[in-house]
């Protein structure tokens, strides 16, 4: 478990009915953080290993889908929203994502469209407005085990 997961569950343990995360719209208590890291990890990771992109803004939904990513034993690949279409594409050819967790879907879908298999609404699991696409992916580049993130 990640240094930041333990610290999570400590937390969790110690002061449960502490905020852990304000939000715009959304409060967690640590508690409730614990409970949904897992919920989330459960819900978009099919395995260990999995890449999953994220191109969200930052908030709840970000850090949740980052947490959970570390909890399932899966590897994050931010994707800045500045990124031009050129490096978005790049980005997710290059890193082999399979998962997209995105509030830009057709942005998305004018980029990558074909390499879009399937689009789910997911934001009454992370708290903020997205979805999340399974992609159509290559050769994913060989990663020592224990990466995490894989940054462009």
């Amino acid at each position: 478990m990640s240094a930041v997961l333990g610290a999570l569950e400590r937390h969790a343990a110690a002061r449960p009915d502490a905020w852990a995360m304000l939000g715009s719209e959304t409060r967690l208590t640590y508690r409730q953080l614990a409970e949904r890291v897992a919920a989330v990890a459960e819900a978009l990771f099919p395995r260990p290993g999995a890449r999953c992109a994220v191109m969200l803004d930052n908030g709840i939904g970000w850090a949740l889908t980052d947490l959970a990513t570390r909890r399932a034993g899966a590897v994050l690949v931010p994707v800045p929203l500045f990124f031009s279409p050129q490096q978005i594409l790049h980005v997710l050819q290059t890193s082999g994502a399979e998962l997209l967790v995105t509030d830009q879907a057709a942005r998305i879908a004018a980029v990558a469209g074909e390499a879009i298999l399937e689009l789910k609404e997911i934001g009454a699991t992370i708290g903020q407005s997205a979805v999340l696409m399974r992609l159509r992916t290559g050769a994913a580049p060989a990663l020592p085990g224990s990466t995490a993130k894989l940054t462009f």
